[in-house]
């Protein structure tokens, strides 16, 4: 989705496979978070898509140009799927549409590209707001020094005060019974014996 570089230029292809898939995924998600009307979505030009019987091969249709006519055989009438369409809006800028955001320092101002770009762009715009909105500061990390220095011992195996470490963090998320942490103690270790 970002325009600061190409991911192909630093991840492996398996990674970029994957982060393309989430970042599609993203986009469909929020559909239902943000229904603007396909008027005000500034559509360039009309995609068929598959009647709703074969939505599931939708992503396909990123593929195949759009005079392909088995694409419009199969659509009984022409709908647009506003993910494919921002998608492929958003794919064909080219660097001269947002060569304004670029700062003297050759980094591209994401927040003010987004910013301007929010009524063309709503749900690349929707996905930005989700990702980018939580900085990292070193209270995040300092929380697990801080618990893992209090309960570190030379004697303790490193793999150990890591599961302790995380086991403190998430014991407020899940509070078994005492009945149910004997009943699985017993599981794991009833009847074992070193030999």
């Amino acid at each position: 989705m970002s325009k600061q570089m190409s991911s192909k230029d630093y991840l492996l292809l398996s990674w970029n496979e994957d982060a393309r898939t989430l970042y599609l995924k993203a986009l469909r998600d929020n559909v239902s978070i943000n229904p603007t009307p396909l008027s005000q979505q500034h559509v360039a030009k009309k995609q068929k898509v598959a009647p709703s019987g074969l939505s599931l091969f939708r992503g396909a249709l990123l593929k195949q140009s759009s005079t392909d006519s088995s694409v419009s055989a199969a659509a009984d009438e022409e709908t647009v799927d506003p993910v494919l369409d921002e998608f492929k809006r958003w794919e064909d800028k080219d660097l001269q549409e947002y060569s304004q955001y670029i700062a003297e320092d050759v980094l591209l101002n994401e927040f003010k590209m987004m910013w301007e770009l929010r009524e063309s762009f709503p749900l690349h715009f929707t996905v930005f707001k989700q990702t980018a909105c939580h900085l990292s500061h070193e209270a995040n990390v300092e929380q697990v020094f801080s618990r893992a220095g209090l309960l570190a011992d030379p004697n303790l195996l490193p793999s150990h005060l890591s599961t302790i470490v995380t086991v403190g963090f998430n014991k407020n998320a899940f509070k078994p019974q005492i009945a149910a942490i004997k009943d699985k103690y017993y599981e794991m270790f009833r009847n074992k014996t070193k030999s």
